[in-house]
């Protein structure tokens, strides 16, 4: 913690600067977070709990299959000698390291249940499992003690443990990690050795070489279950370039004949997944899947889709899966990782790899120095042998009658006090034995490897060769081909999938109080209907079982829905507002079938309206969607469909308006001419005097599609009278006139019919 001012009051109790005590008491746990618990060394790729443990179990000898121990074991020498936190928590990270599901290249091998890919967090309690190091960890822990790594004393000072792993791969890449520190996470994804290590070796050839050229080797991340990567080039070429971004994950599957077979799934995906298809079948959402089922064993996935029928569209029964399940998953980059200088940083890919290289060059550069001064010393101690050789007879009496050995040997044949001590070291049998010749071969061959490292060492291209020659080595010895292919392809989007209907004429009615219900059939008897007190009939519609019902309210909104959803005759049905979520005082004013480019002509009683295409009334949402805008106290009238026939260029005569309002006013003119629009307010189909209108002295009330020769007919109870073709024919003009007042003795029970 940094200075802090304080002192110490009267009471001797010390008093600080909450402000400032606060924000350095949060910089340190957040230093400590970052550093210690959460971010990884880009030297070795791990964490401080990772590296504790690999260390802990090399140097307990858990390195094979014959001496692995129980994982209780590993777990409680980890937290008593190095790592003083929760014993779960470290036996989590033992397990994690154990997955191949979760590890590219797992540091762990285990026996007993280490999780699995459906269930990663079901592991066995440590006193059941046993562990020991992977074949992999040696890539970690090979050169442990040749010098090239420091060793920092452990939390209690009793042991040392080493900062950091000399490893002999760019790990850091190869497993990735994750984590969540104060302020900061990382999400490091794995990859393939071979491809990075080819990549190391392009940058030791070429330092200068950009991300293009590094790209050629490093195609994407590599995870452990395979899976389809289906980002672009330039998407994981700005992933690699910044260190940020989204990898986009989709599963391998193929169907055979009525069932769909999942063999890949994207990283950390599977716990999830069963139980959402499951929930999906059961909410109807995937009607074409009967069941679901995991086949999958030990070393193999096999998810199965089981279908109703061979003829399903897995294509796009798979589309929707994508989008509604983790079958397509994004993974998050944030390549932030501890770095050389030992400051927390996002890093682009070249950046990674050239400052990987810096640390493995200083861990060769390192071994090789070490080398060097072993070599020296044990130079130092064959010339020692060799002065004690030529003079044996008086070594030995010097050994046998003097009170200080060494200091007299050292004086006598001006030695120093290791070649001493290594003389005196010896039992008199193999002083007797040394043999001048056996140690001039020995000195030689010292000097030869003396010769050769300081050589190596003072050529820069021989030193990166030789860094270059032990990465590729260590390729031979750990890579394997790519898991995840990289297949371009665009995120998946919603595709709605229909359950195959058998199509059936049906019978939609709905009552005054909005109670829907829906009968098998035509023509059928609705007197016979019951509907609740107070209720009675309203509209009707005749269709198929596979048809979509639009539906538009009094306040101009629209819905639709699939007749066959529909409840039955029995009863008195359900209320609308089962299926949609309709404006206070709202009702249903039309109900119609069609196809979604006809028109359908929107009209109020205010004398506006429009043309519409049927699409604009598709919606999935129950609260429906705006069609038609109403002005102030005007209502809507029944939507009129047009014929699939009609259209914007059709002849003159045979597609025509006929408003007439309640005072019998009338105006003709061609449908053609009204605009159409997918939604609005309209525009004047007759002119109706503003005053009247607010004052409710006329309104639009009938509003019919005629053709040149259709006649009207007006029926008042039993009184009957007609306007003729030539009457008619007589109003016609242009939208928006007037029109004549042709039509005497309207009232509100008057029936028009067209004839």
């Amino acid at each position: 913690m940094s200075e802090i001012n304080n002192n110490i009051n009267y009471e001797g109790v010390e008093e600080f600067d909450l402000a400032t005590y606060c924000e350095d008491a949060y910089l340190n746990y957040a230093t400590y977070v970052i550093k210690d618990r959460v971010l990884p060394y880009i030297g070795d790729g791990l964490k401080p709990v990772q590296r504790r443990i690999i260390y802990t179990m090399a140097i307990e000898g858990i390195n094979s299959k014959e001496k692995k121990k129980k994982s209780a074991y590993t777990v409680g020498q980890v937290l008593g000698r190095f790592h003083p936190h929760g014993d779960l928590a470290c036996y989590e990270s033992l397990v994690i390291m154990a997955q191949n599901f979760s590890y590219r290249y797992p540091l762990v091998s285990g026996q007993g249940n280490f999780g699995e890919l459906f269930n990663p967090k079901g592991f066995a309690a440590m006193r059941y499992t046993e562990s020991f190091l992977s074949p992999y960890a040696k890539s970690l822990l090979r050169e442990l003690n040749a010098g090239n790594v420091d060793f920092e004393p452990n939390y209690n000072g009793d042991e040392k443990e080493p900062v950091y792993l000399p490893s002999l791969l760019p790990n850091i890449l190869l497993n990735g990690t994750t984590g969540i520190a104060v302020g900061m996470a990382t999400d490091i994804p794995p990859h393939n050795v071979n491809e990075i290590v080819d990549a190391c070796c392009l940058l030791i050839d070429e330092p200068k070489s950009g991300l293009e050229q590094v790209m050629q080797y490093v195609k994407g991340p590599d995870y452990p279950t395979g899976a389809e990567i289906t980002n672009s080039y330039q998407e994981l070429y700005e992933i690699y370039k910044t260190g940020r971004g989204t990898i986009r994950q989709r599963a391998v599957w193929h169907q055979e004949k009525d069932q769909i077979i999942i063999t890949e799934l994207p990283a950390q995906s599977a716990t999830t997944l069963i139980p959402k298809i499951a929930e999906l079948i059961q909410s109807k959402k995937t009607p074409q899947i009967e069941d679901v089922r995991d086949d999958s064993s030990e070393n193999e996935v096999r998810v199965v889709l089981q279908l109703k029928s061979s003829r399903v569209d897995g294509q796009s029964l798979m589309q929707q899966l994508f989008v509604q399940t983790d079958l397509e998953k994004t993974q998050r980059v944030n390549l932030n990782m501890i770095g050389l200088n030992d400051r927390p940083a996002v890093k682009g890919l070249v950046e990674i790899l050239n400052e990987w290289i810096e640390f493995r060059k200083i861990i060769v550069r390192r071994r090789y120095e070490h080398r060097l001064e072993k070599v020296a010393a044990e130079l130092m101690r064959i010339a020692g042998f060799l002065i004690a050789f030529n003079n044996l007879e008086q070594v030995i009496a010097i050994v046998r009658n003097s009170e200080k050995p060494k200091d007299e040997l050292m004086a006598t044949f001006s030695l120093t006090e290791e070649q001493a001590t290594a003389i005196l070291d010896l039992r008199v049998r193999n002083l007797a034995k040394l043999e001048e010749q056996a140690l001039r071969k020995q000195e030689q061959e010292l000097l030869k490897e003396q010769k050769q490292i300081n050589s190596l060492l003072a050529s820069k291209a021989k030193f990166n060769q030789q860094v270059k020659k032990e990465l590729l080595a260590a390729k031979e010895e750990f890579g394997n081909p790519r898991l995840s292919k990289l297949v371009e392809r665009e995120a998946a989007k919603p595709v709605e999938v229909q359950e195959e209907i058998s199509q059936e004429p049906v019978t939609v009615v709905i009552s005054k109080q909005g109670w829907i219900r829906c009968g098998k059939g035509h023509g059928l008897n609705l007197e016979n209907l019951n509907y609740r007190n107070g209720d009675e009939f309203a509209q009707m519609l005749e269709c198929q079982t596979t048809d979509t019902i639009y539906f538009i309210d009094s306040t101009g909104r629209s819905y639709s829905l699939m007749a066959n959803t529909l409840p039955s005759m029995r009863g008195y049905g359900e209320a609308i507002t089962a299926f949609f979520k309709l404006p206070d005082q709202a009702s249903i004013r039309g109900m119609f079938t069609a196809e979604p480019k006809q028109f359908v002509l929107l009209s109020s009683t205010s004398g506006d309206g429009f043309l519409t295409e049927v699409e604009n009334f598709e919606t999935k949402s129950k609260a429906g969607r705006n069609v038609f805008t109403l002005k102030e106290q005007a209502q809507l009238l029944a939507p009129i469909v047009l014929p699939a026939d009609f259209s914007l260029e059709v002849e003159n005569g045979k597609f025509e308006c006929l408003p007439i309002t309640n005072k019998g006013r009338c105006l003709k003119f061609e449908v053609k001419e009204i605009p159409s629009r997918a939604k609005g307010s309209g525009v004047k189909l007759i002119n109706i005097n503003s005053k009247d209108f607010t004052s409710n002295q006329e309104w639009l009330k009938y509003l019919f599609v005629v053709d040149l020769n259709n006649s009207l007919q007006i029926k008042n109870g039993s009184r009957k009278s007609n306007i003729s073709v030539n009457d008619l024919n007589k109003v016609k003009s242009t939208r928006g006139n007037k029109g004549r007042n042709i039509i005497k003795g309207l009232t509100d029970n008057s029936v028009i019919l067209i004839k």
